[in-house]
Parts: C-alpha cells; structure tokens; sequence
C-alpha cells in the first residue's frame, strides 16, 4: 500500500523479501536492480539497512515488516497480490515500474548482476547450438555467466506484462 505515485526521475532501485522472489526475477526481466533476500525474519533488518542506504524500495508481503520500515522512514511497497500479474500491476499502478522493454535484458534474473551484449560466437555454450533468437543478440551475464536471448519465450514475457498492465488500467 502506498499513497502517493512515485516520480519517476531514474529508475527505482528495489530490496524483496523472501516472500517476492518471483516478483524481483520479473523486476529484473524489465530491467531494474532488485536485490533479494530469503533468510526470513533474520533478513528484516539487513533488508531494511540496505533500503535505506541505497534508496532501495523495500517490497515485502509482511504487514509487521511494512509497518516496521514506515516507521523508520524506509520507502517500501506491501505487495497483496497473490499472482505476478496483480503484483506487477500494484507496482505499475504506484509508479514504481513501467514496462518499457527497451530497458529488458540488462541485469541477470539469477543474481542481479549486469549484462554485457556480446557475440554469439563468443558464447562457446552456444556456439555449436541452433538457438533461435528473435534479433540475434546474445547477453551474458557479468558476474555468473548465464547466457540471455530473446527467444521464442519472450512472447510469454510480454504477454504477461501486457496483463499486468491491464489489471493496473494502462
């Protein structure tokens, strides 16, 4: 729940809970630095730390949490939705995230570590394997490595966003 639409002058920068960790892999499929955490209640107050020091929006599903980061002054978004769509949707609808996907691919969904475009040919996991892309471009991941491209799935991805939008009325 949160009041006000945030103004959007550079993309916001996030910190989930252990209960959003399929709603910080989406955050990262549009593009955006989500940090995760999945250590339960030990987590809160690193979570909370880290939201404050970087200007992270802290996303939970844990009244007492939200309540809590309130009240210290933390930014922070209680996601109710119990679907992606109707999580994304809330946070379209705050003005948190858009889902311009000319941001997409620029940070790893695994560890949320930036992505570097580079050649197929440079890839050697693809390299002798037929994958089909939607424009040939191949992304790697700096710090683990995971190979990224825009296949036949991301038909799926958009169709889900497109969904999230219209649940939020955009």
């Amino acid at each position: 729940m949160v009041d006000a639409k945030h103004t959007m002058r550079e993309p916001a920068k996030f910190v989930a809970d252990e209960m959003n960790g399929d709603l910080a892999r989406w955050l990262r499929i549009l593009g955006y630095d989500c940090v995760y955490f999945s250590n339960g209640d030990e987590a809160d107050e690193r979570i909370m730390e880290l939201a404050m020091k970087q200007g992270r929006i802290l996303l939970t599903s844990d009244s007492t949490l939200y309540k809590k980061s309130l009240r210290a002054g933390v930014e922070a978004a209680f996601t109710r939705g119990v679907t992606r769509h109707a999580r994304l949707a809330q946070l379209m609808k705050t003005g948190y995230i858009d889902t311009d996907l000319k941001r997409r691919l620029r940070r790893c969904t695994t560890c949320n570590a930036l992505l570097t475009e580079t050649e197929r040919e440079s890839v050697s996991a693809l390299a002798d394997q037929r994958v089909e892309t939607a424009d040939d471009r191949i992304w790697v991941c700096n710090q683990c490595g995971k190979v990224y491209w825009t296949g036949s799935h991301w038909k799926g991805i958009t169709r889900t966003l497109q969904q999230a939008a219209q649940l939020a009325g955009l």
